[in-house]
């Protein structure tokens, strides 16, 4: 769906909170706790980053194109 992101799995872990940037660096939205279906409904068309935190504190950024 072009309104959900989903967020499969990271390795060892999950995803404790999320943050979406658009290409200013902008926070557009954030989500805290397990990350798994993210509605993206919100967003304008465009390019985005999201940034996943797993339950150990790494950090994974991974680019998105919001149709």
């Amino acid at each position: 769906a072009r309104h959900s992101l989903y967020v499969l799995s990271l390795a060892e872990g999950y995803a404790s909170g999320c943050y979406i940037f658009d290409m200013f660096g902008r926070v557009v939205d954030c989500h805290n706790g397990e990350a798994k279906n993210l509605n993206v409904s919100n967003l304008k068309t465009g390019l985005y980053l999201l940034q996943l935190t797993d339950n150990k504190g790494r950090t994974f950024t991974q680019k998105f194109v919001k149709e």
